[in-house]
């Protein structure tokens, strides 16, 4: 028994915000384009001295935690849920002090909470409760050897859970993926010309029942629209009476809805059409337009999303003892040209300083390298 809050519906409303970005081509773009803007241009990890020790230490971390993949699964996480959590495993000091020496990233989806605040709860599917657990959030008095540590943007009248802005347009996003299956399927299973086939008797037996299906199934689907339908009988009174169907008007149902929803669904993101290369009506979409809707996207989203990344790694940096600063580096998608300058280069610079040193000092200095932090679970991170 535990106090979990539930998250919508079945407690699976997050699981469900996850099948919105594979659902909608259009809002998963978006979410990508949002963490290329994001991170696109790289980061710099400034180490606050170039001491050896601490250098390795940096590159035991990154590797560890994966910092690459990590950086990208934040950024997008915190897109789709606004939250994300990393679960701790610590280890008591000799002072007494329980400091984190293993960290792994957690998907929102996988997280709830009590209303205290104080409990996480982990399953792996929440609809079975596979893979359940319970752990404290992080706290440094807690004597706990794992703990969830948690990273959640707050939102306006939640107090548990954060909602991402994007969820006002939630049921447009569930169109746009529901409107190519109703196109597929009125492709596929439609009857081209659609009609209606009226037998003057039951089929007689199986046989005939299985050739009269066959003969419909080999009516339908693109491949067949225009052409001969033949029918044959052995008694003109045994001919099916072929009756046309009105033609439905699903054309310009899609033709009024489309950019319905496109507009929508970038409005939800604060986003330009434009930028997501949908030309709207009556616009050039000149260059110039594409640039400013650029810079209005990029300070009303993007800036944001990268201060508090950094304010995140910080922490991380902070809690296992990584003296070091961490910058996003400025981006911009629609300039052709990518800056690199000032890109982390902290393994270039400890090797540097390795091959400054004696020989029987450089070998002491590559063992170094051996993963302190984690033991052997960090050891096989690194391999």
């Amino acid at each position: 028994s535990h106090d979990t809050v539930c998250f919508g519906t079945g407690n699976i409303y997050p699981n469900e915000l996850d099948q919105l970005y594979y659902t909608s081509p259009l809002h998963g773009s978006i979410c990508d384009f949002k963490v290329n803007a994001t991170i696109g241009g790289g980061y710099r990890v400034k180490p606050k001295s170039e001491e050896i020790k601490l250098l390795t230490k940096i590159e035991v971390f990154k590797n560890m935690i994966n910092f690459d993949e990590t950086i990208e699964r934040m950024a997008l996480a915190d897109i789709l849920h606004y939250r994300y959590y990393f679960e701790l495993r610590l280890e008591k000091q000799n002072n007494g002090a329980m400091l984190p020496v293993e960290i792994k990233f957690l998907e929102p989806s996988k997280v709830r909470k009590d209303y205290s605040g104080k409990w996480a709860y982990i399953a792996e599917d929440w609809t079975t409760q596979r893979g359940f657990r319970q752990h404290r959030f992080y706290d440094p008095n807690c004597r706990d050897e794992i703990q969830i540590l948690a990273f959640e943007t707050k939102t306006t009248g939640q107090d548990v859970y954060p909602l991402p802005r994007y969820t006002s347009a939630n049921n447009w996003i569930f169109m746009d993926g529901e409107e190519s299956y109703l196109q597929k399927t009125n492709i596929v299973e439609s009857i081209f010309p659609s009609f209606a086939l009226l037998f003057p008797r039951k089929p007689a037996n199986k046989e005939e029942q299985e050739s009269i299906k066959k003969t419909i199934e080999g009516a339908k689907g693109a491949q067949k629209a225009g052409r001969i339908f033949a029918l044959f009988a052995n008694k003109k009174e045994e001919i099916p009476e072929v009756t046309p169907i009105p033609k439905n008007n699903n054309d310009s149902l899609f033709e009024n809805t489309s950019p319905r929803i496109d507009n929508k669904i970038c409005q939800a993101h604060c986003i330009d059409p434009l930028l997501m290369g949908i030309r709207v009506g009556g616009m050039l979409g000149s260059g110039t337009d594409i640039e400013k809707a650029y810079t209005i996207f990029e300070k009303n989203d993007i800036l944001k999303r990268r201060r508090r990344l950094e304010k995140n790694i910080k922490v991380l940096f902070r809690l296992f003892g990584i003296q070091a600063e961490f910058e996003v580096n400025a981006f911009q998608i629609i300039n052709e040209t990518v800056y690199t300058e000032g890109e982390d280069n902290t393994a270039e610079k400890m090797l540097s300083q390795i091959a400054k040193l004696p020989q029987a000092a450089q070998a002491e200095a590559m063992k170094a390298l051996t993963p302190k932090i984690g033991r052997a679970s960090c050891r096989e991170r690194v391999s």
